[in-house]
């Protein structure tokens, strides 16, 4: 059966985004490249940062490419944390609100988010912002 359309004259007028807009013009695929691909060429290319790429440098030697693929001592050793730094991830942990292992995604979400600041390492700032991309919250 064929799918009404505005230009059809059949009375369907929301199956289209835009009524006016015959579906020669607007048709499912060009909809799904429009939801997906960004309008504006510059805002693509702002959304492509170098700086991910620092993680790729950091642990080439060791065979990894994200933060996220580090086993945790390695990324303990790269990363230790001050008292002040680690104290976000320690009260989540009291609290119950993540596990060991969520404290060490915990570490390898924050030095990516450094990454992207172009930081060295992550800060206090940063170990709070990932425990709550995390979905744990802050203390």
């Amino acid at each position: 059966m064929p799918r009404p359309s505005a230009a059809t004259g059949d009375g369907c007028t929301g199956c289209w985004p835009n009524a006016s807009t015959s579906p020669s013009t607007t048709t499912p695929a060009s909809i799904a490249v429009s939801r997906t691909t960004p309008a504006n060429p510059a805002r693509r290319s702002a959304t492509a940062s170098p700086r991910p790429a620092a993680a790729a440098r950091r642990w080439r030697e060791h065979g990894h490419t994200t933060n996220a693929r580090v086993p945790v001592p390695l990324l303990r050793q790269q990363f230790p944390l001050s008292r002040t730094e680690a104290a976000p991830v320690e009260a989540a942990l009291r609290l119950g609100r993540i596990t060991r292992h969520g404290a060490d995604r915990t570490l390898a979400v924050a030095a990516t988010i450094a990454d992207l600041r172009g930081a060295e390492g992550p800060s206090t700032h940063d170990i709070v912002e990932a425990l709550h991309l995390r979905g744990s919250g802050t203390p």
